[in-house]
């Protein structure tokens, strides 16, 4: 029976010990995931920061933004946790809040993105879907942040998958209306915006960007593209950007963590303004 009793103690024991250890791993767990959450915003935090240091030398440096900016080198930092980070131009793309003004259907921006959405094979009715449906969104939200980032989708459900995410590699949704950069723009970007250009044209003036012989200023623009006064007064493009997007990496053990973050370098007369609009962690 002495045995019985004491084997019955034993195993509650061992039960007991058990849930412990248990308890204990789960709130150890706990804390590791804790502290790495908290060391992950800590080194996106990092990298933004260097970021914001390679964009204020970049506006140092010159007036222009192009593509081989100091701004655009990538980003490796290894504390508190190994991180790279990559700035892109968000004025290379086209924004669709251009779309906009003054809550109606922008006439000439509509244009420009229904020749975008054709370069990228849609139809001319799934232009217009999207068009009228970015409108109803920023108009609903009273001009303020439109929290949604994958709106074209959203829009055209039905819509060739393919076809959807080549127009959303070339767009984007930024707080503000802005110009287009030619000095950092793809081809099907600009041949939206400049219909007047001829692709030859357009082609060869693209390798001479690539040669380093980017455009200065809105004369050098209209003069190198060889247009017309009217088309000169209706292009709506320049040659520095303000607004980039940070897309970059955290290794994190053995998981790697994506985030993504929107910057606004605001020139002022005294200087430069880096302001970091939002981040998603994780996205």
């Amino acid at each position: 029976m002495a045995v019985i009793v004491a084997m019955l103690v034993v195993a509650i024991v061992a039960v007991i010990a058990a849930g412990l250890i248990l308890r204990q791993a789960s709130a150890l767990r706990s804390l590791r995931g804790e502290q790495l959450r908290a060391q992950v915003a800590m080194a996106v935090d990092a990298a933004m920061e260097r970021a914001a240091v390679q964009l204020r030398a970049d506006a140092a440096e010159q007036l222009t933004t192009v593509s081989v900016g100091r701004w655009a080198r990538p980003i490796l930092l290894q504390s508190p946790l190994p991180v790279q980070l990559q700035l892109h131009d968000a004025q290379a793309l086209f924004n669709l809040r251009n779309l906009v003004r003054d809550g109606q259907m922008d006439p000439h921006e509509q244009a420009v993105f229904g020749r975008l959405c054709a370069g990228q094979g849609l139809g001319e009715a799934e232009c217009e879907r999207v068009g009228r449906y970015v409108v109803a969104r920023i108009s609903g939200a009273g001009g303020g942040p439109v929290p949604l980032q994958d709106i074209i989708a959203q829009a055209l459900p039905d819509s060739d998958p393919q076809r959807v995410q080549a127009l959303q590699r070339v767009t984007v949704l930024l707080p503000t209306r802005t110009v287009l950069n030619t000095n950092t723009s793809e081809a099907g970007v600009l041949a939206a915006a400049l219909p007047w250009t001829p692709p030859s044209r357009l082609q060869a003036l693209l390798a001479e960007r690539q040669q380093g012989r980017w455009f200065v200023n809105a004369g050098d623009i209209a003069f190198r593209l060889q247009l017309t006064q009217a088309q000169t007064q209706a292009m709506r493009v320049g040659i520095h950007s303000e607004w980039f997007l940070a897309t970059g990496q955290v290794q994190a053990d053995d998981v790697r963590v994506d985030f993504q973050a929107l910057v606004w370098r605001e020139h002022r007369d005294n200087g430069v303004r880096i302001q970091r609009m939002w981040t998603r962690i994780g996205a």
